[in-house]
């Protein structure tokens, strides 16, 4: 510990502790937070280029309770995550490859759902404000996430396509969903619609197992002409 504390770096350490506290369903398990701790302050060490940026946590958090709360094999599954997959790509050269990605999100909810794509513009969402933790987060940024019994089986899905296919699969997923909540979307105006997109988005029935099947289904459906686009 100290060796890594001493090191440069231990400057992430601070925001590493005010994102667990500020994350309150980890706050229930008190027994968790301080391996938790450790294994973001480990990563954050062990690749000095990427660091430690907020929304790791909740990636860490839904591994860490997937392996049993084995901080070891939460660390040595992350650390390959980065060094093995696209992932470490978003964090290099000042967040260049993240921007771009916003840029393509864009694009795709232009072209097959313009509806959604002019909703956000009259409501000046752009799409770096929503869009960001479903990067970072790999889409497991919910109050779910730490209940192994109920694990959601969307995001372990888009997971696994994302270690075989890449970023594509987490670009299908934000369309899917965005599409999927057309009507609520639609429905609501101003700070209600920026509220639903970056707080409630990624705590609605996908993480509850509900409508799994139609979600899935969907997603399936986008897929190819996804892939193509991205091609």
């Amino acid at each position: 510990f100290e060796l890594i504390k001493k090191s440069q770096e231990g400057r992430n350490f601070s925001t590493i502790d005010v994102d667990l506290i500020r994350t309150p369903f980890i706050c229930r398990y008190q027994e968790h937070i301080e391996k938790v701790k450790w294994i973001l302050r480990c990563l954050n060490y062990a690749k000095p280029d990427i660091g430690y940026y907020q929304g790791m946590n909740f990636l860490t958090l839904f591994f860490y309770q997937l392996l049993n709360y084995d901080e070891e094999k939460t660390f040595y599954f992350l650390f390959s995550l980065e060094a093995e997959t696209k992932y470490q790509d978003i964090f290099l050269d000042d967040l260049r490859m993240l921007k771009i990605f916003f840029i393509v999100l864009d694009k795709i909810i232009n072209l097959y759902k313009p509806e959604i794509y002019y909703k956000f513009v009259d409501n000046y969402l752009s799409t770096n404000i929503y869009s960001t933790p479903w990067f970072v987060t790999l889409f497991s940024n919910g109050s779910k996430v730490f209940e192994q019994k109920n694990a959601p089986k969307f995001v372990l899905k888009v997971l696994e396509d994302f270690f075989l296919d890449g970023w594509s699969a987490i670009f299908n997923c934000g369309f899917t969903l965005t599409k999927y909540y057309y009507d609520k979307i639609m429905k609501l105006e101003g700070d209600k619609l920026i509220t639903f997109m970056i707080k409630d988005f990624c705590e609605q029935d996908i993480l509850s197992n509900e409508n799994f099947n139609i979600i899935e289904k969907n997603y399936n459906e986008n897929a190819e002409k996804i892939n193509e686009l991205l091609i």
